[in-house]
């Protein structure tokens, strides 16, 4: 049987609407303690777009060069926070306040 948060995992990733203009390039799912994260990664003219659990993270990046470089300090920050208990909501919040 699956647990409730694999259930909210799996309509999150097949509800997201990738916006107009974007197109999905890359689906990823992370498992950070209890919670796993969906990542959805799309392109559109300004670059690739970055969205956590559905939540767009309002920062884009120009090439694969630097999306690989801000995911990989992403994925520690995700790491470090869900050691210290904080959810994916607050960390998107959290991302988006500093842009």
């Amino acid at each position: 049987m699956k647990r409730f948060s694999d259930v909210v995992q799996e309509l999150h990733e097949a509800n997201f609407v990738c916006p107009e203009g974007h197109e999905v390039i890359k689906r990823e799912k992370l498992k950070f303690g209890e919670e796993t994260i969906n990542i959805i990664y799309t392109e559109c003219k300004e670059g690739i777009t970055v969205f956590l659990n559905g939540q767009d993270i309002q920062e884009t990046f120009e090439d694969q060069e630097s999306l690989k470089i801000g995911m990989q300090s992403l994925k520690k920050m995700l790491q470090d926070m869900s050691e210290e208990g904080i959810s994916i909501e607050e960390l998107v919040n959290e991302i988006n306040i500093g842009i």
